[in-house]
């Protein structure tokens, strides 16, 4: 029932796995207990061994307003914006790397280049498969949380092709391959097939408390103010 989900009586997507951003560190570098907060990635002690997502302003924004206190990051005054855009811009060289893809933030920890990144369980599972001792931590402002699926669109030209496909990503069986890379599930059928020990995160209860990302009234603004701190 989330925007974007429904047009009154009809389905415009099928949600297909989901899941929280939070922090990602290297325990061989910063110490388990070290990190949990969104400030900790504006901590002068982590200079030039944080990288950020920078492949759209939203995260960024939202954890940088977090970060500065604010409740409620999705719903920023132009006030606030302002006090986001100038922290982002006065800590520009606090990052490694603006970080744009999941390959970015593997090959940054691989390379030992950073310690610290913002980020989500299946990413950091991700990272650990190449040999890092990557942990996940949700913030203690709470994490923001994604969700991901599959539409057809209008001019689509094989329309049953594109039925099966989302019927099979949809199925329990192909879930709990989302779910064995770290990721929420959007069939609870999919959870006792699971490794178990990839049954809790995939569990959609646990993002209940998660600041869900939705688009900003004024996101245009958004994408102004990150565009000044990119162009740092």
């Amino acid at each position: 029932d989330a925007d974007g989900v429904r047009d009154g009586d009809d389905v415009m997507l099928v949600p297909l796995s989901a899941g929280p951003q939070g922090l990602i560190y290297d325990a061989e570098e910063i110490a388990p207990g070290e990190i949990d907060s969104f400030a900790d990635l504006f901590d002068p002690a982590y200079a030039d061994r944080t990288a950020l997502e920078a492949d759209y302003p939203l995260p960024a924004i939202a954890e940088t307003a977090l970060a500065l206190g604010f409740d409620d990051p999705m719903s920023l005054t132009p006030e606030q914006l302002e006090q986001v855009k100038q922290k982002l811009i006065d800590s520009r060289d606090q990052f490694r790397s603006l970080w744009r893809s999941d390959a970015d933030v593997v090959n940054l920890f691989k390379s030992n280049e950073i310690a610290l990144a913002d980020g989500g369980p299946g990413l950091t599972e991700r990272i650990r498969d190449t040999g890092v001792d990557a942990r996940w931590v949700a913030p203690v402002e709470r994490p923001l949380s994604w969700v991901c699926g599959l539409a057809i669109t209008s001019d689509a030209t094989n329309v049953d092709a594109a039925y099966k496909l989302i019927n099979w990503q949809a199925s329990p069986e192909a879930q709990a391959i989302r779910a064995a890379n770290g990721y929420v599930v959007t069939n609870p059928k999919a959870i006792p097939l699971a490794p178990p020990g990839a049954r809790k995160t995939a569990d959609p209860s646990s993002i209940d408390n998660a600041i869900a990302e939705t688009e900003p009234p004024d996101y245009q603004e958004w994408v102004r103010a990150f565009r000044e701190f990119q162009a740092q």
